[in-house]
């Protein structure tokens, strides 16, 4: 949540390659996960604790749902 606070607002359609783009996954509408977007609407993320890096398209519905915005830090 505060990665989320700082940083450079990003809009879904400006995203670079480097973002963190950020999602509230767990029902309560707080963050609680982050990726990294790669680019060709790809970001890479840790699925879970413990789990395999892994690439995911951010226009899947599951995602598309629980985005909540884009940051930069560049």
């Amino acid at each position: 949540g505060d990665q989320f606070e700082t940083g450079i607002p990003v809009a879904l359609e400006e995203l670079q390659p480097g973002d963190l783009i950020f999602f509230h996954t767990r029902g309560n509408g707080k963050i609680s996960h982050v990726g990294i977007f790669v680019g060709d609407d790809q970001f890479i993320h840790a699925a879970g604790k413990g789990k395999n890096i892994r690439r995911d398209s951010l226009s899947s519905t599951y995602y598309r749902t629980h985005y909540v915005g884009g940051r930069s830090y560049l």
